[in-house]
C-alpha cells in the first residue's frame, strides 16, 4: 500500500515531535530510535523511510525546537512591540511552568551541555539557533549595546533555568527565578 505525501509529512512531523520532546527531557545520547518510533506510536522499522539517521533526525529537532520559540517572539513583536515581547519572554522563560515541563524547555538548557561534552554534530544548528534568538532579543534593548546586552540576557536566562531545575525545594526556586527575572528585567534598561 502507497503512502500519500500528507500521511508521510504527518508521520514525519510526529517523529520530529516525538524526538524534540525526547531529546529535551533526556537527552540525544540517552535517547535510542526505538524510544521516539514507540512514543509517535509507530515501528522502529519505519524511521529509516524519515531520516538518514538519529543524527540527521537530531539535528532536525534541534532546528524545529529553535523555530518554534523564534516564532513565537517574532509574532509577540509584531503584535505587541519589540520591547514588550522581551519583557513577555523573560516571564514565560523564568516561570515555575518552563522550570517543570522539560519535554517544552528551552533547547539551549536541555541540550547545550552535551554538545558542549562533544556534540559537535549538532553545534553548529545551535548555534545558529542561538544567534536568531540573541537577534530578536537585541530589538528589545533599545540601544547601541543591545547585542551585548542580548547575549548577556540570554546567558542570565538559561543560568536561571539550570539553577532552579537543580534543586527541589519550591521557595528556593522561586527566590531563583525571582533573582533572574530581576538580572534579566536589568538588560532591558537603557
Amino acid at each position: 500500500m502507497r503512502v500519500t505525501k500528507e500521511a508521510k509529512a504527518y508521520t514525519n512531523e510526529k517523529i520530529i515531535e516525538e524526538a524534540s520532546r525526547l531529546f529535551r527531557e533526556k537527552g540525544i545520547g540517552a535517547t535510542s530510535v526505538t524510544d521516539i518510533m514507540v512514543a509517535a506510536g509507530l515501528t522502529h522499522g519505519g524511521f529509516y523511510r524519515h531520516f538518514k539517521s538519529k543524527n540527521d533526525l537530531a539535528v532536525t529537532a534541534i532546528r524545529k525546537m529553535f523555530d518554534a520559540v523564534i516564532i513565537a517572539l517574532e509574532e509577540d513583536i509584531a503584535k505587541n512591540g519589540a520591547y514588550q515581547a522581551v519583557t513577555d519572554y523573560i516571564g514565560r522563560y523564568l516561570s515555575m511552568q518552563h522550570v517543570a515541563n522539560l519535554g517544552k524547555g528551552c533547547p539551549i538548557v536541555a541540550l547545550g551541555a552535551e554538545v558542549g561534552r562533544g556534540g559537535e554534530l549538532y553545534a553548529d544548528v545551535m548555534y545558529e539557533g542561538e544567534q536568531k534568538l540573541i537577534s530578536l532579543l537585541v530589538l528589545g534593548m533599545g540601544d547601541s549595546e543591545g547585542r551585548k546586552k542580548a547575549a548577556g540576557l540570554l546567558v542570565i536566562l538559561v543560568g536561571t533555568l539550570v539553577m532552579a531545575r537543580s534543586v527541589s525545594d519550591k521557595t528556593l526556586i522561586d527566590e531563583i527565578l525571582s533573582s533572574g527575572r530581576k538580572l534579566a528585567h536589568g538588560c532591558l534598561e537603557k
